[in-house]
Protein backbone atom coordinates (compact mmCIF):
# COMPACT_ATOMS: atom_id res chain seq x y z
CA UNK A 1 0.00 0.00 0.00
CA UNK A 2 1.75 3.12 -1.19
CA UNK A 3 0.96 6.73 -0.65
CA UNK A 4 1.37 9.23 2.07
CA UNK A 5 -0.40 9.65 5.38
CA UNK A 6 -2.64 12.47 6.40
CA UNK A 7 -3.89 13.31 9.86
CA UNK A 8 -7.31 14.01 11.28
CA UNK A 9 -7.23 16.17 14.39
CA UNK A 10 -9.48 15.36 17.32
CA UNK A 11 -9.84 17.12 20.62
CA UNK A 12 -7.41 14.81 22.40
CA UNK A 13 -5.33 12.95 19.83
CA UNK A 14 -4.16 12.89 16.23
CA UNK A 15 -4.90 9.87 14.07
CA UNK A 16 -2.91 8.96 10.97
CA UNK A 17 -4.99 7.66 8.09
CA UNK A 18 -3.41 6.15 4.98
CA UNK A 19 -4.36 8.06 1.84
CA UNK A 20 -4.86 6.75 -1.65
CA UNK A 21 -6.72 3.44 -1.47
CA UNK A 22 -8.94 4.48 1.45
CA UNK A 23 -12.04 6.69 1.29
CA UNK A 24 -14.14 8.18 4.07
CA UNK A 25 -17.74 7.20 4.72
CA UNK A 26 -18.93 10.43 3.11
CA UNK A 27 -16.84 9.80 -0.03
CA UNK A 28 -18.07 6.19 -0.12
CA UNK A 29 -21.66 7.43 0.08
CA UNK A 30 -21.08 9.79 -2.85
CA UNK A 31 -19.44 7.04 -4.94
CA UNK A 32 -22.23 4.54 -4.17
CA UNK A 33 -24.96 7.20 -4.58
CA UNK A 34 -26.26 6.48 -1.09
CA UNK A 35 -26.65 8.55 2.04
CA UNK A 36 -23.90 8.68 4.64
CA UNK A 37 -26.20 7.03 7.18
CA UNK A 38 -26.99 4.13 4.82
CA UNK A 39 -23.26 3.47 4.32
CA UNK A 40 -22.82 3.50 8.11
CA UNK A 41 -25.61 0.92 8.43
CA UNK A 42 -23.91 -1.32 5.84
CA UNK A 43 -20.62 -1.01 7.73
CA UNK A 44 -22.23 -1.80 11.09
CA UNK A 45 -24.06 -4.83 9.67
CA UNK A 46 -20.81 -6.13 8.16
CA UNK A 47 -22.01 -5.98 4.54
CA UNK A 48 -19.42 -3.31 3.71
CA UNK A 49 -15.94 -3.93 5.20
CA UNK A 50 -14.33 -0.90 6.81
CA UNK A 51 -11.56 -0.08 9.24
CA UNK A 52 -11.75 2.39 12.08
CA UNK A 53 -8.96 4.95 12.40
CA UNK A 54 -9.60 6.82 15.63
CA UNK A 55 -13.14 8.13 15.29
CA UNK A 56 -13.36 7.82 11.51
CA UNK A 57 -14.29 4.75 9.48
CA UNK A 58 -12.46 4.27 6.18
CA UNK A 59 -13.37 1.94 3.31
CA UNK A 60 -11.00 0.46 0.73
CA UNK A 61 -11.80 1.38 -2.88
CA UNK A 62 -11.56 -2.31 -3.83
CA UNK A 63 -14.22 -3.14 -1.22
CA UNK A 64 -16.45 -0.41 -2.69
CA UNK A 65 -16.16 -1.94 -6.17
CA UNK A 66 -16.97 -5.40 -4.79
CA UNK A 67 -19.94 -3.99 -2.85
CA UNK A 68 -21.25 -2.23 -5.97
CA UNK A 69 -21.24 -5.48 -7.95
CA UNK A 70 -23.35 -7.31 -5.33
CA UNK A 71 -27.10 -7.34 -5.97
CA UNK A 72 -29.01 -5.39 -3.34
CA UNK A 73 -32.54 -6.31 -2.32
CA UNK A 74 -35.12 -3.63 -2.96
CA UNK A 75 -37.98 -2.72 -0.70
CA UNK A 76 -39.17 -4.40 2.45
CA UNK A 77 -39.31 -8.10 3.07
CA UNK A 78 -42.81 -9.47 2.71
CA UNK A 79 -44.52 -10.55 5.89
CA UNK A 80 -47.51 -12.80 6.37
CA UNK A 81 -50.86 -11.09 6.17
CA UNK A 82 -52.38 -10.28 9.54
CA UNK A 83 -55.73 -11.76 10.49
CA UNK A 84 -58.50 -9.20 10.67
CA UNK A 85 -59.46 -8.15 14.18
CA UNK A 86 -63.05 -9.19 14.96
CA UNK A 87 -65.43 -6.35 15.73
CA UNK A 88 -66.72 -6.08 19.27
CA UNK A 89 -70.35 -6.64 19.93
CA UNK A 90 -72.09 -3.51 21.17
CA UNK A 91 -73.14 -3.54 24.78
CA UNK A 92 -76.87 -3.62 25.32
Amino acid sequence: MGGFLFAIAYTVRMTLIPAGDWVSVLEAAELLKLTKRRVQVFIKSGRLPAKQFGNAFMVLRADLKAFESQPRPTGRKRTAAKKPVPKRKPKA
